[in-house]
């Protein structure tokens, strides 16, 4: 992708690559007309959002003319109901400890953005398990492992 108008020029000329055909869906809207702007919204913890990283992606997603960030402050993400979030076309979201994890699930699911990090598959992560049962169904070999779940034990007193 190119700065300074890359998406009008890609849609002129009708030859978008792989990676970016699915900005043709995002910027084409009633018909053929052209959206100035794709809005991207990122969705994180304050720590997260304020920390250096992520303020250089986000001053390199800003670059683009053809780009509108919008980040969820915590305000909104912990005391808005999801119907009043800002709406965005594309949706980039960063899990941390007490971030409202299930809430921002729902947020996808009612304004079905494209997602950059997809957050259900997220939550694999999150269970060594599953991770291990994922891998062996499409036969990636992994090291020896024993896994104790201790979920399932009578509470020691």
């Amino acid at each position: 992708m190119k700065k300074k108008g890359a998406f009008r020029k890609c849609l002129s000329t009708h030859q978008l690559s792989a990676d970016e055909a699915f900005h043709e869906e995002l910027i084409h809207s009633e018909g053929d007309a052209i959206k100035e702007k794709i809005t991207v919204g990122f969705c994180c913890m304050g720590k997260k959002m304020d920390s250096k990283p992520m303020q250089n992606i986000i001053k390199s997603i800003k670059a683009y003319e053809d780009l509108d960030v919008i980040c969820f402050c915590e305000d909104t993400i912990f005391n808005l109901e999801i119907e009043k979030w800002p709406i965005v076309e594309v949706f980039i979201c960063f899990y941390s400890q007490g971030f409202p994890f299930e809430k921002t699930i729902n947020y996808v699911k009612l304004r079905k953005p494209f997602q950059i990090n997809d957050l259900e598959s997220q939550s694999i992560l999150w269970d060594r398990r599953k991770i291990y049962n994922l891998l062996n169904e499409f036969k990636i070999p992994v090291a020896n492992h024993y896994i104790v779940d201790r979920k399932d034990q009578p509470e020691i007193t």
